[in-house]
This record gives structure tokens, C-alpha cells and sequence, in this order.
């Protein structure tokens, strides 16, 4: 029972060392959806190797940082479509994807509907 509640306790640790750096991180890419950041980018930012990274961010915000970021880009440009009058090809690019086929693409997995159904 002891060791159980010390691997709970080390578990509870671990995941607020890590919530205030991983908070900053997902600031980042909220603030910044035009930029594509890698693994590795991101990884170094808060000083974990990419692998361990991308364990305690799933871990984290229960999607992978490009998954994060992919839902970020879609629900901003879902933003920009409804309010907006821009065109598909212009959200794509202030969301950093020059591939309008793509975006589309992206946006109907993430959003549920596509791009061209958004008013």
C-alpha cells in the first residue's frame, strides 16, 4: 500500500513539474497557428528529449503535439471562415498550410464538416 501511494505521489509530481512548462508550450502554439512546429522545436523548449516530450504531452493534452496543433489550426481557421469573409486558401495560409487541398482535407477530419460548408 505504501509503495502504491508513493508511485501515486511520484506520478502527481511529475505531472505538475511538467504542467507549468507544457502550459507554456501550448501557449505558444495558440498564439502562433501560422507557425508548423516539429517535435524537436517544441521539445527544446522546455528541455526534454523529443521522445520523452511527446510521451508526457500525450500524456498531457491527450493528443500528439502535431494532433495538438492540427486541432489548434482547424478550430482558429473554423473561427476565421464563420466570422470572417476570407476566402478557404486565405484561412489555410494564416494558419501556416499552403496546401489548399490539404487544409481542406485536415479541416473536414478535425472539424467533422468541410471548409466550404462553414458560413
Amino acid at each position: 500500500i505504501m509503495y502504491q501511494l508513493f508511485c501515486e505521489m511520484t506520478r502527481d509530481m511529475e505531472h505538475s513539474k511538467y504542467s507549468k512548462l507544457l502550459s507554456n508550450v501550448l501557449s505558444v502554439i495558440g498564439n502562433n497557428v501560422h507557425e508548423n512546429y516539429s517535435v524537436q522545436a517544441l521539445s527544446e523548449m522546455v528541455g526534454l528529449s523529443p521522445s520523452y516530450f511527446r510521451t508526457i504531452f500525450k500524456q498531457y493534452t491527450g493528443f500528439s503535439p502535431i494532433q495538438y496543433q492540427n486541432y489548434i489550426k482547424m478550430h482558429h481557421a473554423y473561427d476565421l471562415l464563420s466570422c470572417e469573409h476570407y476566402t478557404i486558401s486565405e484561412v489555410a495560409d494564416q494558419v501556416g498550410i499552403n496546401d489548399e487541398f490539404y487544409f481542406s482535407r485536415l479541416f473536414k477530419q478535425v472539424i467533422g464538416t468541410p471548409p466550404s460548408q462553414v458560413t
